[in-house]
This record gives structure tokens, sequence and C-alpha cells, in this order.
């Protein structure tokens, strides 16, 4: 017997109104909070299940970059275009909102630490939106 779809299964939809948001926390995407000194980290792959619209956001306390790789397939294959990026300030809130119309399927978030030090991550947090 099949299994209805529930959206809940694999995001958690907090608020159902004018536009479906969801959102995933530093642990839901597989980070960790630390970036080593001139390292970087990588999310797991995230799957968008439909949501066409993204705000990734985040402060270090090293300056660095952000790298988000959109893939047209679910297994992180087809690279949609090249990786969308931003730099990181120190001690700066950094948000990356996405609003262009490619679709996509899955991506992954690189963050890379270029200072030498090791850059704590604080207010980590990925907020998708289907409309």
């Amino acid at each position: 017997m099949s299994q209805a779809y529930n959206p809940a299964d694999v995001h958690t939809p907090y608020d159902v109104g004018q536009v479906l948001q969801a959102e995933m926390s530093l642990s839901d995407m597989g980070l960790v909070d630390t970036v080593p000194a001139n390292d970087s980290i990588n999310s797991n792959l995230l799957f968008m299940n439909g949501y066409k619209f993204f705000a990734f956001a985040l402060t270090s306390t090293q300056n660095g970059d952000i790298s988000i790789q959109r893939y047209v397939d679910r297994a992180g294959l087809i690279a949609q275009g090249a990786a969308l990026t931003g730099s990181l300030t120190a001690a700066t809130p950094f948000v990356y909102t996405l609003t262009d119309t490619k679709p996509f399927q899955s991506m992954k978030i690189t963050i890379n630490n270029s200072a030498g030090s090791d850059a704590a991550l604080t207010n980590v947090l990925l907020l998708m939106q289907a409309n």
C-alpha cells in the first residue's frame, strides 16, 4: 500500500499562508559550527523538494567566502550553472537571497575560512520558500 506524501516528512513547514516556508538549521544541513583556519566545510546534499527561492544566512568570526552549487538532479551530478558566491566579513551577518527562476532539485553549500584562526559560525539558517 502506498503512503501519502507528507511534506513534514522532509522539511517542517512552519507557516502555511500566502507562501509556504520551511527552514533548515546548521545541523539539518550537516554543517558544524567551526571552520578550521584556512580550510572549508561542506553541507550535505540538500534536497529542495519544490522550494524555488531561498535565503542562506550566517555570521562568521573570520573573513571567508560562501559557495552554493545548485544541481538539476537529486544526486548532485548535473550542476545548474556556476556556483553562487558571496564574501564573508568577520562578525558581520551575511545573507544570500536567491530570486532567479532556474529550476533545481538539490544543492550543496561550501563555507571557506580564509583566516589563520578557526572561524566560529552562528545564526546559520536556510529559509526556503515555495510560491
